[in-house]
């Protein structure tokens, strides 16, 4: 995996939210979901959704546990 530039899904959103416009947040709800429904479709239940396990790396978002 790639160096993620970004932190955290937190760490970001701390640090970013003002500076984002909706169309990224909804950008990063979207990623968010798409991975956990990737993860399902595995038969992968992700249990604690919390913004630690959501790495930001060039404006993408990973999913990690």
């Amino acid at each position: 995996m790639e160096y993620a530039d970004g932190g955290d899904l937190r760490e970001y959103l701390a640090n970013s939210f003002k500076s984002l416009d909706w169309n990224k947040k909804y950008q990063l709800a979207f990623d968010i979901t798409n991975g956990v429904h990737y993860l399902h479709k595995g038969n992968i239940i992700h249990r604690d959704l919390v913004g630690y396990f959501y790495l930001i790396s060039y404006q993408l978002v990973y999913v990690i546990q």
